[in-house]
């Protein structure tokens, strides 16, 4: 089970996922779109997320 975070504290986290086969999960307009969604949902969560691939 994950831990909560205190608040006050400050962490990195480190966020993976792979898929069987090393099949591609999105293609160039899915990403797009999730990079779009992580801004929002970093944004409303007031997190920065430091980077992505």
């Amino acid at each position: 089970m994950a831990r909560i975070k205190l608040a006050g504290e400050s962490a990195v986290y480190h966020c993976i996922s792979r898929i069987v086969g090393g099949q591609r999960l999105l293609d160039d307009l899915g990403k797009e779109k999730f990079v779009g969604i992580l801004a929002k949902l970093a944004e409303f969560c007031d997190v920065e997320v430091i980077t992505y691939c």
